[in-house]
C-alpha cells in the first residue's frame, strides 16, 4: 500500500470547555508516508513551527504523536430541484 499511513500531530497547548474540564488543543503538522516501493518518508507542512509547540524546558525536543489517517467524508451532493419544463406557444 503506498500514500498516507500515520497523521503526524503535536499538543499545541490547552484550554476549559464549557463544564471546565481541561481539553488538549492539537495541530497536524505532516505525514507519514509511504511510497511504492515501500520506503517510507515524511511529509511536514511548510508552515509548521516547532518553537511554539511547548515543550518541558530540560528538553530539546517535542514529542510527535502518529495517528492513522480519518476517513475522508465527501459531503452529500446538493439535491438538484427539478427543472420547470415549459411549453412553447
Amino acid at each position: 500500500m503506498s500514500g498516507k499511513l500515520y497523521d503526524l500531530v503535536v499538543t499545541t497547548g490547552s484550554y476549559l470547555d464549557s463544564s471546565g474540564q481541561s481539553k488538549n488543543r492539537y495541530q497536524n503538522m505532516g505525514a507519514l508516508m509511504e511510497n511504492k516501493d515501500g520506503g517510507k518518508y515524511i511529509l511536514i507542512n511548510k508552515t509548521f513551527n516547532p518553537a511554539g509547540v511547548p515543550s518541558v524546558p530540560e528538553k530539546d525536543s517535542i514529542a510527535v504523536s502518529l495517528y492513522k489517517p480519518r476517513e475522508e467524508t465527501k459531503p452529500a451532493a446538493k439535491p438538484v430541484a427539478p427543472t420547470e419544463e415549459y411549453e412553447e406557444f
